[in-house]
């Protein structure tokens, strides 16, 4: 075998015509029913366009009051602002909203493709391509995230168009490529704002390391995409605090309690799940393997060494996000794998040479080639079987069963943000500081004031619990203090009436 190159355009039009149709499927069938709707951002995210759409607000309801940047988000206009102009178009149509993160995927798998393509070998990029869709824990993978209306993959299309023309930048350091980096990787930041903990960082290593190691007199580059990314999350911090107006004191309150016990709850017991989730999504093999053996070849004083350093400092601070920054939680998995991607595009381009050896390196290069595959299309044929049979309409139809007991301009108190999407009642929330409370009491083992404070006000008559509610237990206590009767059930939905 002399090359696992793609040599004919015949090939690669054979590979490209089943690869888009493949795309398509993944991304687009039955997208309103797959996934249920996520209550804790989606449904957030969904009710944020309703009420752009509505009364120009841009945030969720209270009592029927749109509240400016409530609940704080961490996605930002470039989906939240769409989905409200499609809430204009086509009101309440989930498949439309989801239909907006579609067309993100599709540009964030078009700048992969190129990314990669720069930097190896044309079906490294297609074979990239179907790694990043089935990057996560097991079935919250990429595919899951792009057909929510969440702030992940719409990120991702930016941030790997600004790669892409990060490595145009120092291979030809020409100014429109330096500056449209820097715009892709500011509209990353301002899309899904966490993203500045990983970007910021890795731009202002390779700055460093340029102006004193590589000395590849590139280090303009990286100042000026680091520079976006800060003053885009500043300018965009400073707006949504100019939009909530008199919320400003508890606006400034829930992002400081989040803030808290997210980036400064750092503990062994975070970091030890977060070891386990990364071990049990079998990516550690598939990222952790060739990050170290990219991260000793990208150090040679070469502009080659500088772009390969890149990939390994971004892909080196998406895992210290991953473990030290970032809650236990499937989803964060995701980003800490995808940012990766081209340092396992790298490896595998690397071991091409080995298959023209007739000696232990062809078979080795060989079985690496084959366990990904097969790896890939395993994860593939889960996320086949969900999309094409998993379907749940228990929160509609819950919806439907709260709508028709509780009477007209009576309110609701509810945490459950999925069922508000299919209903017309009126809702209310407790403390959106709760979440975080509640986070800091499970992940962090700190017990805070605020959960030990009532979070049925007087004069509430129903309530809402669901999947999320119960999990973290939010209402137990206090129904049964109140002998609140059940009055609707819905599978793991009940709206109880206090007397």
């Amino acid at each position: 075998m002399k090359s696992v190159q793609v040599q004919t355009p015949l090939v690669k039009l054979i590979l490209a015509a089943l690869a888009v149709p493949a795309i398509f499927f993944f991304t687009f069938w039955r997208l309103d029913q797959y996934p249920t709707i996520n209550g804790w951002d989606e449904g957030i995210y969904l009710q944020y366009g309703h009420n752009i759409s509505e009364s120009g607000v841009c945030g969720c309801s209270d009592n029927d009051l749109a509240r400016w940047m409530y609940p704080a988000p961490a996605t930002g206009p470039t989906v939240l602002y769409p989905i409200g102009f499609i809430h204009e178009l086509l009101p309440d149509n989930l498949f439309a909203a989801r239909a907006l993160i579609a067309l993100y995927m599709l540009a964030a798998i078009a700048g992969l493709f190129l990314l990669v393509r720069a930097l190896t070998r044309w079906e490294i990029a297609l074979a990239s391509v179907f790694l990043f869709m089935v990057a996560g824990y097991a079935n919250f993978d990429t595919l899951w995230l792009a057909r929510q209306v969440l702030g992940e993959v719409p990120a991702y299309a930016f941030l790997f168009f600004g790669l892409w023309f990060l490595v145009r930048a120092l291979r030809e350091p020409r100014a429109w490529n330096i500056i449209w980096s820097a715009v892709f990787l500011g509209l990353t930041v301002l899309t899904k704002n966490q993203l500045i903990w990983v970007l910021a960082p890795s731009l202002g290593v390779m700055f460093l390391l340029d102006l004193f190691y590589f000395k590849q007199k590139r280090w303009l580059v990286f100042f000026a995409a680091g520079a976006a990314c800060v003053v885009t999350f500043a300018a965009w911090s400073l707006i949504s605090l100019s939009m909530v107006g008199d919320d400003r004191a508890f606006y400034l309150a829930t992002q400081s309690a989040a803030f808290k016990v997210t980036y400064l709850g750092v503990n062994f017991f975070r970091i030890k799940e977060s070891l386990k989730m990364f071990l049990f999504s079998g990516f550690v093999a598939v990222l952790g393997i060739p990050l170290l053996v990219v991260f000793f070849s990208a150090f040679q004083r070469s502009l080659q060494g500088l772009v390969r350093a890149v990939f390994v400092v971004t892909a080196g601070f998406g895992l210290v996000n991953l473990f030290f920054l970032s809650l236990p939680w499937a989803r964060y998995l995701n980003t800490g794998i995808v940012l990766g991607l081209p340092v396992i595009a790298i490896f595998m381009n690397d071991l091409v040479p080995w298959f023209r050896q007739r000696s232990f390196k062809h078979w080795a290069a060989l079985a690496a080639w084959l366990a990904a595959g097969a790896f890939v299309l395993a994860n593939l044929a889960i996320d086949v079987r969900l999309i094409l049979t998993n379907y749940d309409d228990t929160p509609r139809r819950f919806a439907q069963v709260v709508d028709q007991i509780v009477p007209a301009g009576e309110n609701v108190l509810n945490w459950e943000w999925e069922v508000e999407f299919y209903s017309r009642s009126s809702f209310s929330h407790p403390d959106f500081r709760l979440l975080s409370a509640m986070i800091d009491s499970i992940y962090n083992k700190h017990w805070g004031a605020l959960l030990g404070e009532p979070r049925i006000s007087a004069g509430t008559r129903y309530v809402i619990v669901g999947p999320f509610s119960t999990l973290v237990k939010t209402f137990d206590e206090e129904l049964a203090e109140k002998d609140a009767e059940a009055v609707g059930q819905v599978g793991a939905y009940t709206l109880y009436e206090i007397h």
